[in-house]
């Protein structure tokens, strides 16, 4: 026995675990939050333009004050589940979310929707940051690309539940009542962070900001510079994508005469492709240039843009779901990691705050953008408009990601 070489006495744990029972219950919590959100895409424009007899100008200025108001809440947000208990604050975002959708369905008029929607984002900005920044707590350090890209899947699942099941629910039930079926979301989120408890049984410390930065309120403190090239990024490439989320529905069922169920399952198979991209490609995230995720997915998107109005049958349109799906999902992926890669510990809320308003920001501002395009020149030629933007960022993304990101450990 060679008596210089060290003995390694500590116990050989293998790799840690990503899936714990924490892991599960956030997941569980983040699935129907997502869920109640993705059924919103269906069930709000069809019940502007269905039942209230507006526009889709009117349905992307609605989707303008609830990502507004997710927006302007993200950095509360994410300062309270630094300092708070996240648990507590995953919960009352979730009962916000639950009050404001079944206000939804009670609302007489168009005016009175407005806030309901305002309440909405509130509530969906607050639980879902918290959500995503406990994720990090769970997930082990040495695996926070691969952990991260797991946890994505439960907006990539709920992606393809919530637009099935509003379609579902219309169809049954009507627009208005399909709202209450968003509520039982919000309660079902209530339970499920509920019965997180990892922060009691871990005693997890609350980190003590320094004294200067307790002092300064202003954007120098909001904004984590670590995550900014990642929430421009998501930003520019949500901003064109969201001409598909938002005006999808309608411009099937409406302009073009599909059946509700399509564009159900147009989004729905798109939400497969994103879980099925994530299963092979998570643990390759931070390991390759971000251009091997970004370029797939501006090409899927410009295919897509160009492709959607001409495909004729419902299989067709189903079928373009593989490439919404695609595109959405490696930018998801790439970006997701990016915006926490090298944020501190203490500021890792702050950073999933950043990259979520940037989510948040793009809906909203491309949803009032797009619905007015849409209005005044119509679906095709704002969807070859879509198609030229992916092929700038494309550029874009050649010469900003023009090295492999350092790995973190």
């Amino acid at each position: 026995m060679d008596m210089d070489k060290p003995v390694n006495t500590a116990p050989d744990r293998g790799t840690p675990k990503i899936v714990t029972k924490d892991f599960v219950l956030l997941f569980a919590m983040a699935l129907m939050l997502y869920t109640g959100m993705n059924m919103l895409t269906v069930i709000v424009p069809l019940f502007v333009i269905e039942d209230l007899g507006s526009n889709t100008a009117i349905t992307g200025l609605l989707s303008t004050v609830y990502t507004l108001a997710a927006c302007l809440t993200r950095p509360v947000a994410g300062n309270l589940s630094d300092r708070f208990p996240r648990r507590a604050v995953m919960v009352t975002g979730c009962v916000i979310f639950l009050a404001a959708s079944a206000f939804c369905g009670l609302v007489p008029v168009l005016a009175a929707l407005f806030l309901g929607r305002i309440l909405q984002g509130v509530g969906y900005s607050v639980a879902s940051t918290a959500n995503n920044t406990a994720s990090l707590d769970v997930i082990p350090p040495s695996r926070l690309g691969e952990g991260i890209g797991y946890f994505g899947m439960s907006q990539s699942v709920a992606g393809a539940i919530g637009p099935a099941l509003a379609s579902v629910l219309v169809g049954l039930l009507g627009n208005r009542c399909s709202f209450y079926g968003v509520a039982a979301c919000g309660l079902l989120g209530v339970v499920m962070a509920l019965c997180v408890n990892y922060e009691k049984c871990k005693k997890m410390p609350r980190v003590e900001k320094p004294k200067e930065a307790q002092s300064r309120p202003g954007l120098k403190n909001i904004i984590e510079k670590t995550a900014l090239r990642a929430a421009l990024v998501e930003f520019a490439s949500l901003f064109c994508i969201v001409s598909m989320m938002c005006f999808a529905t309608p411009y099937l069922k409406v302009s073009r005469g599909f059946a509700a169920w399509v564009p159900g399952a147009f989004f729905a198979v798109s939400a497969v492709v994103i879980v099925l991209l994530r299963l092979a490609f998570s643990r390759f995230v931070g390991k390759c240039s971000h251009l091997a995720f970004l370029l797939p997915a501006y090409g899927s998107m410009i295919l897509l843009c160009l492709g959607l109005p001409h495909a004729e049958s419902a299989a067709a349109v189903i079928a373009m779901g593989v490439l919404y799906g695609a595109g959405h999902g490696l930018v998801w992926m790439a970006m997701g990691y990016e915006a926490v890669r090298t944020a501190p510990q203490e500021r890792k809320g702050m950073a999933n705050a950043m990259f979520y308003l940037a989510f948040d920001a793009a809906i909203g501002l491309g949803a009032a953008f797009w619905g007015f395009l849409i209005e005044y020149i119509g679906y095709v030629p704002s969807y070859r408009i879509a198609a030229v933007c992916f092929v700038v960022l494309a550029g874009i993304m050649c010469v900003v990601f023009r090295k492999r990101p350092a790995s973190v450990s």
